[in-house]
């Protein structure tokens, strides 16, 4: 990740867009926010910017970004902060958002106790909110959790070398996570609870290859039972109502998805809920003035949740912030092969 020791520090001022969220979408806000000449000030609870994509997958590669047939997660969310860098926003990490509301000079209060931006216009782009991994219902499970047997997030796919893998779930994570480590591990597992699974076809299709090879074992339809063993070397039972297994593992990996939480933002009076905020499609505004909403937590008729989209949206957003900001002001089209970007 790229270093940001000698960026803006956050501190008390005013700006002219508050970013809430630094996953992807949020910080091509920002580079938006410089292309349009705005001052902008970005919040993330957690210390690093990148959002999901270095807090959950940072190993990850994703193949649906325009330019890049793979790139890692991590390196993603290292080239957006490179991205924005030069327009020199303040970085408000490590801040969770505790306080959103709008005082009698029109100004956004943005912060919590210890930290207050004042800001013009303010772009929520906090993904999903709050979020934990779901764990397996099973007895037992906190004792192999300290032991260190189970993972929730690969940070080093290189650590499963030459070790027994057991992956349970059936969606994308799981499925691409069976075919990295697949040519890593000694020998990889994945258990479904369902016949089939739930992710892309292609992932999917070089699973199965991968099973027909011998490099991968399907478990399907399994759930797991039980764990039993010490510490870090365990035997996890599966079964359904025909049979039993016993697997003996070095390491299980729970990729069940996630526990959402909105957090502070439920009490924002901004129509928080689980389907998320309401937001006019083409400029991503909310029902509050000169407040939008970006990335998976907007909704609106045809919404795709995916990271190309939350780009869009930011442009959308950012767009109609300077129009609403400036209304005396002609807005003319900020093309950046024309503008340039100072390094």
């Amino acid at each position: 990740m790229t270093d940001l020791a000698s960026s803006s520090p956050c501190q008390e001022t005013t700006v002219d867009l508050a970013i809430i969220g630094a996953g992807p979408s949020g910080l091509f806000a920002a580079f938006e926010a410089g292309l349009h000449e705005m001052s902008a000030a970005i919040f993330d609870a957690l210390p690093r910017p990148g959002g999901q994509l270095t807090a959950l997958y940072p190993e990850k590669p994703i193949y649906d970004i325009p330019g890049f047939p793979s790139i890692l997660a991590k390196e993603l969310a290292a080239r957006l902060v490179e991205q924005v860098r030069p327009f020199n926003p303040l970085w408000c990490l490590g801040q969770q958002v505790e306080r959103l509301e709008r005082g009698e000079d029109r100004l956004w209060r943005v912060g919590n106790g210890t930290t207050l931006v004042h800001a013009r216009a303010v772009v929520i782009a906090a993904g999903v909110g709050a979020f934990s991994p779901r764990r397996p219902v099973v007895e037992g499970l906190a004792a192999f959790e300290e032991g260190g047997a189970v993972h929730y997030r690969i940070a080093d796919p290189t650590s499963f070398e030459g070790k027994r893998v057991v992956i349970l779930g059936g969606g994308d994570s799981a499925v691409d996570w069976t075919v990295m480590l697949s040519g890593i591990a000694a020998q990889t597992h994945v258990v479904h609870r369902r016949a089939s699974f739930a992710a892309h076809p292609a992932s999917i299709g070089k699973m199965e290859r991968l099973a027909a090879e011998g490099k991968v074992q399907i478990h399907t339809p399994f759930e797991i039972k039980a764990l039993e063993g010490c510490c870090d070397v365990l035997t996890v039972m599966i079964g359904n109502p025909k049979e039993r297994v016993a697997i003996e593992a070095d390491a299980l990996i729970p990729m069940l998805g996630f526990e959402k939480s909105l957090g502070p933002i439920e009490g924002w009076g901004i129509g928080a809920g689980k389907g998320g905020i309401d937001v006019h499609p083409t400029t991503m505004a909310t029902d509050q003035p000169l407040l939008y909403v970006i990335g998976d937590m907007a909704s609106y008729p045809g919404k795709l949740k995916l990271i190309l989209a939350g780009f869009a949206e930011a442009a959308l957003a950012v767009t109609d912030a300077w129009k609403q900001i400036h209304p005396d002001q002609a807005y003319k089209h900020v093309y950046s092969t024309a503008k340039g970007v100072a390094r």
